[in-house]
């Protein structure tokens, strides 16, 4: 039987501890010199010929899918340095992409790298707030080379420049479902990574807590309830000591309030990252609906929960999504995982879409796709709530001139809705209204 990707839908997690991956702590946040780009090294299926892909697609071939988002994920966390340091974390932050190319001499490929941490974007707009305040993460986002050329030669950082493009396709009568900027190349990848801080054992003697996602069972349509973390059923306490964790072990779990008696888990199961840098925890005591930035310091930790990438190999882009968990390969989304996945990064789940309207849900409704620590939280509207969602609809409606607001959609809609008249589509790109200046 094929596995499907809505989560709604998946069968409960068993009991049973999966495997424990465990991997030595990762680098710090200390600002980088001038630091080399890395793009996905060969013998990763990227960039994979698109028909195969949209064949896998039509045909629901969902283990295909699934191993090729498994084989990119595997390339871009291949590690570049001695740190651990993965590929992914070499690109670019929107500060370098969407800005007016350099003049003058240049050593190519080289950027800093400073962690710049910021609220969700999701959790900023449409009213989409967690129900608790702090109960949010920080996060990030990354785009390749690629994709940083192809918005600096056609100016996709300019709102004068976009302002320009829509205008004529007004004046010119463009039909609505023929205005859109031109079309990213297949080699273009972005994605959004999602933190926890976590308190070190030398800063505070309490463990941090990590919701974690087990797949609620029979949700409504349209589901008009939102799923923070907070209200999860279960956490895990992380031991941030990198000591050895014996299995049994219990303790509080601290998240937003405490969660007694949760099993202990090493932060050697999470990708994390040690604060060493001042100026990073300075940045963080300013955000104050994320958990424990506020009280964070150097020493502290941040371990990566989720990530979001999105390639443009076929030309709705492909979406694969993953999150942490503690029972990694569980199925239906610890399947399909192909031993190029290395170390740390076996700890996290995927799920992904090709599609808007295929492969069907069980029930033949259009496909959903989300990130547990990324929607789940979300608001409801009218069409449902962040785990009936798919990220593919979602980005559909990415438009210049925008409010950034949204709708959480599932299936396609008409390229000549009204939604869309007398703006330009931006090719599923909310980096570009975001950030353009």
């Amino acid at each position: 039987m094929k596995n499907r990707l809505s989560i709604a839908s998946a069968v409960a997690a068993t009991l049973l501890l999966g495997s424990v991956i465990l991997t030595p702590l990762a680098h710090t946040s200390a600002a980088a010199p001038d630091a080399p780009y890395h793009p996905i090294p060969p013998g990763f299926d990227f960039p994979a010929d698109q028909q195969t892909l949209l064949n896998m697609r039509d045909h629901q071939d969902v283990a295909g899918m699934r191993k090729h988002a498994w084989m990119v994920f595997a390339g871009m966390t291949q590690p570049v340095d001695a740190g651990g340091e993965p590929v992914w974390e070499t690109w670019y932050a929107p500060e370098d992409v969407f800005t007016a190319p350099a003049t003058g001499a240049q050593l190519q490929g080289l950027h800093r790298r400073r962690l710049r941490f910021e609220v969700l974007h999701q959790l900023q707009r449409r009213g989409a707030r967690p129900q608790a305040l702090g109960a949010n993460l920080a996060s990030f986002t990354l785009f390749n080379g690629d994709t940083r050329d192809w918005v600096q030669k056609n100016a996709l950082y300019s709102t004068s420049a976009l302002d320009t493009l829509n205008n004529g396709f007004t004046s010119s009568g463009t039909p609505v479902a023929q205005r859109e900027i031109k079309e990213f190349p297949n080699k273009a990848m972005s994605l959004k990574a999602v933190w926890l801080v976590v308190k070190s054992p030398q800063n505070s003697p309490q463990m941090t807590g990590v919701p974690v996602w087990d797949p609620p069972q029979n949700v409504p349509v349209p589901d008009t309830a939102s799923h923070p973390m907070q209200t999860w059923s279960r956490f895990v306490a992380v031991d941030a000591s990198g000591n050895p964790v014996p299995p049994g072990t219990k303790a509080t779990a601290n998240f937003v309030v405490a969660h007694p008696n949760s099993p202990v888990v090493s932060i050697n199961r999470f990708y994390s990252i040690k604060l060493t840098d001042p100026a990073v925890v300075q940045a963080l005591h300013g955000m104050i609906t994320i958990v424990n930035a506020r009280s964070a310091a150097v020493g502290d930790y941040v371990v990566l929960l989720g990530l979001h990438y999105t390639t443009k190999e076929i030309p709705q882009w492909v979406w694969s999504t993953f999150w942490w968990h503690d029972r990694p390969n569980d199925p239906p989304f610890g399947a399909d995982r192909p031993s190029a996945v290395k170390g740390v990064w076996q700890n996290y789940r995927m799920t992904t879409t090709y599609g808007m309207d295929t492969p069907k849900e069980k029930d033949g409704s259009p496909p959903i796709a989300f990130n547990p620590y990324i929607e789940a939280g979300l608001t409801p509207d009218r069409f449902g709530s962040g785990i009936q969602a798919n990220c593919m609809s979602c980005h559909q409606q990415a438009v210049h001139p925008s409010d950034l607001s949204f709708t959480l959609r599932r299936g396609t809609i008409d390229p000549a809705d009204p939604t869309f008249q007398k703006k330009t589509k931006t090719d599923f790109a909310w980096s570009i209204p975001q950030n353009e200046q």
